[in-house]
């Protein structure tokens, strides 16, 4: 079964290349199925699923007693945004009032929710999840009950190392620590490893949390030139590094957000190169590391780490559900001393039944056969969510091309204003998150980013439609 899945997912692809290309153009019909069938040497229930899989990205459609044929759309093709240009200096991190209105925006569930990057519940498996905390605590509730000291439950310790070995890694349960959440495992290896006044490198633009955690701690953030599709310029950062004390380098090198990029392997390698000869550390934050469309899982920088340089922090908040709030941190047995004495001071550690129930899923099976359905998930809603932008918004827009996780990164022509767009969105009840809470710089001001991934509906499609409307009313 999972072979004749991949196959029409392979099917449909292979076609929606050519339609991509223009091999094969709006109004094109599309082979019969038996034809189809006949060209590629595949049963005809498997080219139904391909057809299937591409009329739900938007791009073929069917005909009452004619067929299926290729979409007729306005879309066009638009451009990459171009590699970011930040100021090159030190800064200290500003407290951010938009970053304020854009969190109440994103919690409020009357806003159609294209700004805060979460998931459509129906795309978790919301249910299993439901019934394996019932399970746990019925069935195990003195553990449930019970303070779960650093470094966390030894089973679900075991069970996230065993999944290193999907990405060459060699972790050990003794090398993990388990947090409550993502931002936890960031902000205790901050902790360790910088004070007041340190300089910590960081992508531009980058996820808004991380900017301020390093506020939180009084560090300064030095915004690097980043790639919307190889992420961090390593040139700019050798250059900074030689002139300069950088005690960090903190990243999300795997489908980063917000830009979606993904550094190559030479990258990773090289960036741990740059690391041992200036002599800082790398936090690589992995959030998104198992949420590629296709083809295996990218590699983390920590699998090429032989010096203990590299620290990972990572979650299931992105692939499973965000309420469980349980992160975790590979690193070297003496930091995470530390950092296990520092849970310890201010949360005492992660919730019990969460991390029981966690490693029960994990011991199943499940989150394997999850995470397959999640990423086909996924790259559909991105395709949509894609042709839609590309449809509706004003021309001159550019738009990233991610190859795994949730968002999109717009760039608007330079008439329009990412805040005054925010604000508008608002009112009529879709909630963005404008491009300026992800620098700590005056900058980003015609960018917004947009989560894909929600169930697509006619609300969703409007909404992006009336955000495209909006857009071209500031032009």
């Amino acid at each position: 079964m999972a072979q004749q899945g991949f196959l029409y997912e392979t099917v449909a692809d292979n076609i929606a290349r050519r339609i991509g290309s223009g091999v094969m153009q709006p109004g094109d019909k599309m082979p019969s199925l038996r034809a189809m069938s006949t060209e590629l040497g595949i049963s005809i229930s498997t080219v139904m699923q391909a057809y299937g899989l591409l009329e739900s990205r938007g791009l073929i459609e069917t005909l009452p007693q004619s067929g299926h044929y290729v979409r007729h759309s306005t879309a066009r093709p638009l451009e990459l945004p171009a590699i970011t240009s930040p100021d090159m200096e030190r800064t200290n991190v500003p407290g951010n009032r938009m970053l304020h209105d854009f969190l109440h925006s994103a919690a409020n569930p009357e806003h159609v929710q294209l700004g805060c990057a979460a998931p459509s519940l129906d795309f978790l498996p919301v249910k299993r999840m439901a019934s394996i905390l019932g399970r746990c605590v019925r069935e195990q509730t003195e553990a449930a009950m019970q303070y779960q000291f650093p470094p966390g439950l030894p089973e679900l310790r075991r069970q996230i190392a065993a999944r290193s070995l999907k990405w060459m890694g060699e972790l050990s349960s003794r090398d993990i620590l388990i947090t409550s959440g993502g931002m936890d495992a960031l902000n205790l290896t901050l902790q360790a490893l910088t004070k007041p006044g340190d300089t910590v490198a960081v992508e531009s633009p980058t996820f808004f949390g991380l900017l301020q955690v390093l506020e939180h701690h009084g560090l300064r953030a030095l915004e690097l030139p980043t790639s919307p599709q190889t992420g961090m310029d390593l040139r700019a950062l050798e250059e900074a590094a030689s002139v300069r004390r950088i005690r960090a380098v903190l990243t999300i090198p795997c489908f980063s957000n917000p830009l979606g990029s993904l550094m190559p392997d030479q990258s990773k390698q090289k960036l741990l190169e740059l690391a041992a000869k200036h002599d800082f550390m790398v936090l690589e934050d992995d959030i998104y590391g198992e949420l590629q469309y296709s083809g295996r899982r990218p590699t983390p920088i920590k699998a090429w780490d032989t010096e203990g340089r590299v620290v990972l922090c990572s979650s299931f908040s992105k692939s499973l559900a965000p309420g469980l709030r349980i992160g975790w941190i590979a690193a070297g047995q003496s930091l995470l001393g530390e950092m296990e004495q520092l849970q310890f001071n201010t949360t005492i550690g992660a919730p019990s039944i969460q991390q029981l129930a966690l490693a029960d899923f994990l011991a199943s099976g499940a989150y394997d056969a999850h995470l397959r359905r999640f990423r086909r998930t996924l790259r559909d809603c991105m395709e949509r969510c894609s042709l839609s932008v590309r449809e509706h918004f004003p021309r001159g827009t550019r738009l990233t091309r991610p190859s795994g996780g949730y968002v999109l990164w717009v760039e608007l022509p330079g008439g329009a204003n990412a805040i005054r767009l925010f604000q508008a969105a608002m009112a009529e009840g879709i909630s963005i998150a404008p491009g300026p809470i992800f620098t700590s710089q005056a900058r980003y001001g015609n960018c917004i980013r947009l989560n894909c991934a929600l169930r697509w509906t006619d609300e969703v499609e409007g909404a992006i439609q009336r955000l495209g409307q909006l857009a071209r009313e500031q032009g």
